[in-house]
């Protein structure tokens, strides 16, 4: 039984019950009836609903079916219109290129002309000169003849005057030769005598070697753990170097000693300086050598923005960047006569500069380590360094510089002898491309002589050496 069915059958139904008057008891049938005829009239309005929704969707789809057809005979009509407009141009593009080529066979053909006129003239051309260098060969051959028989004759007449002049001019030779052979004997008498002098003076010396030896002997059994002097001539250098218990220490790099020098580095004690030996790095290539480098800036990769303790002791790899320590730095300076400061400045555009002092001292701590001398100036960067002479060293916990109610180590982000606050800035923040941050002027490692404070350095090298006076 379908839906329609089922509905018709309960009006039926309905319809008997209320013919037929039925009691009380069956009153309630003919309510169930309704019911279900008032679920069916809803459902009835739903489905009306429901239809009108799809009608009104099956409009909207038409409507749109309606346009996109529209829209797609206009694009097949303006598609049409594009192929032919194009089909057009390239049957006139090709018209146009034909008529070029035609144009360009033209000229090739009339070059071709050309050169098979002139390969013509030039084959021409060829047949004369080839008759006349047959010609020319028969003359010149003549000519060579005549030139061999001339020969022929000139060297015979030499010959014949030479056989006869040969024996006057050997014996004319001879004669002159005669002082020069006795000066010769002269020489070689008297360089027979001074090898013989020299090999005296050979075995003399061999003989003093044998007893220097055995008296060095008797010096080195005789070393004992109090300091003595040690004479070392070494690399045509004669050098006098501090040894205790049968260790032998250069003091700077001016004293280089294979022993404790490998390559660039060396181990040194100075003189004076009551702690053990450490390394450093030298430089034997500039200005003559000898340099013992004591401050190294090369790619940023060591941080210098540090506090007391740590530049006071020193921190870095002696074959990189590195700061030496302001302890070493005073015993170098203060405790083995005058040394002299280089420093080497190199741009982003490898423009290379260097300032020389010819004395360096530096402070002990209890004076701050402050720049006690600088000298004079001499080099090309300019004097940046001269202006900080006098004042004390300065860091980010420690700020002994004359600016009021500033830190010119924390605000420059490095550490140096600041006044208020600085002409260079050597230890200050490595910037990569050499360009300062806006509003940071004069943070970076930076010669106030060579490129101002908005600059920073690719590479600074300080090295210091013992001053020849």
């Amino acid at each position: 039984m379908n839906y329609y069915a089922y509905a018709l059958s309960l009006i039926l139904l309905w319809r008997d019950c209320f013919a037929l008057n039925s009691p009380d008891e069956e009153i309630p049938m003919c309510g169930y009836i309704l019911n279900q005829l008032d679920v069916i009239k809803a459902n009835n309005e739903i489905f009306k609903l429901r239809i009108e929704m799809l009608e009104h969707r099956l409009e909207k789809f038409q409507q749109l079916f309606e346009n996109n057809f529209h829209v797609l005979v206009d694009m097949n009509e303006n598609t049409h219109k594009l192929l032919q407009s194009q089909h057009i141009e390239a049957l006139l593009t090709i018209k146009n290129s034909n008529e070029i080529l035609l144009k360009q066979y033209e000229k090739v053909n009339d070059i071709e002309i050309s050169l098979q006129d002139l390969k013509d003239k030039v084959l021409k051309k060829d047949e004369i000169l080839s008759n006349r260098s047959t010609s020319t060969l028969t003359i010149l051959k003549s000519a060579a003849d005549e030139l061999k028989k001339t020969e022929d004759r000139i060297v015979h007449k030499v010959q014949s005057h030479f056989n006869g002049t040969q024996q006057a001019i050997l014996q004319d030779v001879a004669a002159q030769l005669k002082p020069v052979r006795n000066v010769n004997d002269v020489l070689i008498n008297r360089i027979d005598l001074q090898l013989k002098e020299e090999s005296h003076l050979l075995k003399a010396i061999q003989e003093n070697q044998g007893g220097l030896k055995a008296i060095n002997d008797r010096l080195e059994k005789k070393a004992t753990a109090s300091p003595t002097i040690y004479v070392r001539f070494d690399q045509q250098k004669l050098k006098c170097l501090t040894t205790s218990n049968d260790r032998v220490f250069p003091s700077n790099c001016a004293e280089y000693n294979a022993e404790y020098c490998w390559n660039s580095i060396c181990r040194i004690q100075p003189l004076k300086y009551d702690r053990e030996s450490f390394l450093v790095a030298c430089d034997d290539k500039t200005d003559g050598g000898g340099w013992t480098i004591i401050q190294r800036r090369i790619n940023g990769s060591v941080d210098f923005y540090r506090d007391w303790s740590e530049y006071k002791k020193g921190f870095g790899q002696v074959d990189g960047e590195h700061w030496i320590g302001l302890d070493r730095l005073h015993m170098l300076t203060s405790s083995q006569g005058p040394y002299e400061l280089q420093i080497v400045l190199q741009d982003f555009n490898n423009v290379t500069k260097y300032a020389k002092y010819d004395r360096f001292v530096v402070g002990n701590e209890t004076e701050k380590y402050s720049l006690k001398d600088v000298g004079v100036y001499s080099g090309n960067a300019g004097n940046s360094f001269g202006y900080h002479k006098s004042y004390p060293f300065s860091t980010k916990d420690q700020d002994n510089d004359k600016a009021e109610g500033y830190s010119c180590a924390q605000g420059k982000k490095g550490a140096w002898w600041y006044e208020s606050c600085q002409w260079s800035n050597l230890n200050g923040f490595y910037y990569p491309n050499g360009t300062v941050i806006n509003g940071r002027t004069g943070t970076g490692i930076n010669w106030g002589e060579f490129h101002g404070f908005n600059y920073s350095m690719k590479f600074v090298q300080m090295m210091i050496r013992p001053r020849i006076l």
